[in-house]
């Protein structure tokens, strides 16, 4: 062993700036993040508290607790976001088999929804030309008894279509 090595104490961690040991437990553990620090560039706490003042170590928890606070709120906000999101998306899956994502599902959406124009202004075309052919086709897909007379718009407006 070398002499610059360090030789850990027989019962936990030692602080070799103010002697204070950490036992090998849970708690010694929680007390050695304290004392120590997250990472190793960070100064112990024994050393912060001899060479900066009360005040400025106040302001940096005050200031340490807000962030945190923060932080807190923009991750719950995330975690709420990201549940709207999975609503969203598992209520467009149901409503449109085979799309894997809300992506596919909106341009899945968007495709039937402009067929659908496009078969209206087909049926109403198709009233105004050949209502009996009309007629027979809603009967032979829908069956007897469900047949609903298509309104035709007046000259410029598409819309009443339906």
């Amino acid at each position: 062993m070398s002499d610059d090595t360090y030789t850990p104490a027989p019962n936990g961690w030692c602080c070799f700036h103010c002697g204070e040991t950490f036992p090998f437990t849970r708690g010694g553990y929680r007390a050695a993040r304290v004392h120590f620090g997250v990472t190793p560039d960070w100064a112990p706490d024994c050393i912060e508290r001899r060479t900066k003042p009360d005040s400025i170590l106040l302001d940096e928890a005050r200031r340490a607790r807000i962030a945190s606070q923060q932080f807190l709120k923009e991750r719950d906000e995330a975690i709420q976001a990201e549940e709207i999101a999975a609503c969203t998306l598992a209520s467009w899956k149901r409503a449109i088999k085979g799309a894997p994502t809300e992506h596919e599902a909106r341009c899945a959406f968007d495709s039937m929804e402009g067929r659908a124009l496009a078969a209206e202004a087909v049926l109403a075309e198709l009233q105004r030309t050949a209502p009996d052919a009309l007629t027979a086709a809603r009967i032979a897909v829908a069956g007897p008894g469900t047949y609903y007379p298509l309104t035709l718009p007046s000259s410029g407006d598409r819309s009443a279509v339906q």
